[in-house]
């Protein structure tokens, strides 16, 4: 045995009697040379980095607007009007994997919604967020920077991968976030596909790229443990 990998739950990973802690006292009695490297899961590691963005003032509304337009007739609406989407995309609490999507067909289809909303006289603080240039500009950011999350988590979910190249992945990704955070700050989003056509104030690039310099500073204190399998 070289390795143990765990969720982080405290059964596990408990600093004195923990399982991991039990097992390592458990090898090293019998070897007092004998060590192996304990991690958490990398994969839930990653989705908990999601959380440094704060972007819960994003997320909230378009959750809560997906729910209301849920169960009316909306699919009917863009039916008539040839909307390119046939509906949004639905979920039960609009997981993190699949709100990158979520985002963009929302974004996609506003016009169509607000349209539905005033139609069917349903009150809706969506409405009025939209219609707030700064929470447009987050809602664009969340939208890319969540489908580029989603991408990373796929990545490691391919079949028969090791840990150290998973580890390779979230590094990449890393230099990845780096690299948009200096880019944000000269105001330059190329590599995010709404904001990229957008004409992003200073004040704005600001905010993103202190968005992703807290995003990369979690990448790095969650996985710091992986630096123990480099070469």
């Amino acid at each position: 045995m070289v390795s143990i990998t765990t969720d982080g739950d405290r059964a596990f990973c408990g600093k004195n009697k923990g399982m991991v802690k039990l097992l390592k006292n458990k090898l090293q009695a019998e070897d007092t040379d004998s060590d192996i490297l304990d991690f958490h899961s990398i994969l839930h590691q990653e989705s908990l980095c999601k959380t440094a963005l704060d972007l819960k003032h994003v997320v909230d509304p378009v959750a809560g607007l997906v729910n209301t337009i849920r169960a009316r007739q909306f699919k009917s609406l863009l039916e008539e009007v040839g909307a390119e989407h046939e509906d949004v995309i639905y979920h039960n609490s609009v997981r993190w994997l699949s709100l990158g999507e979520v985002l963009k067909r929302v974004w996609a289809l506003q016009d169509e919604i607000i349209l539905f909303l005033d139609t069917k006289e349903i009150s809706n603080d969506f409405v009025a967020k939209i219609g707030c240039e700064e929470w447009r500009y987050d809602m664009m950011f969340a939208a890319d920077i969540f489908e580029k999350l989603n991408e990373l988590n796929v990545t490691l979910q391919g079949k028969g991968l090791f840990a150290h190249e998973m580890w390779t992945h979230v590094k990449a990704f890393k230099t990845k976030l780096d690299l948009f955070a200096r880019q944000a700050n000269e105001g330059k989003f190329c590599n995010f596909p709404l904001l990229g056509k957008q004409k992003v104030p200073g004040s704005v690039s600001a905010n993103i790229r202190d968005y992703l310099q807290s995003l990369e500073a979690e990448f790095t204190t969650r996985f710091q443990d992986f630096v123990k399998i480099e070469p």
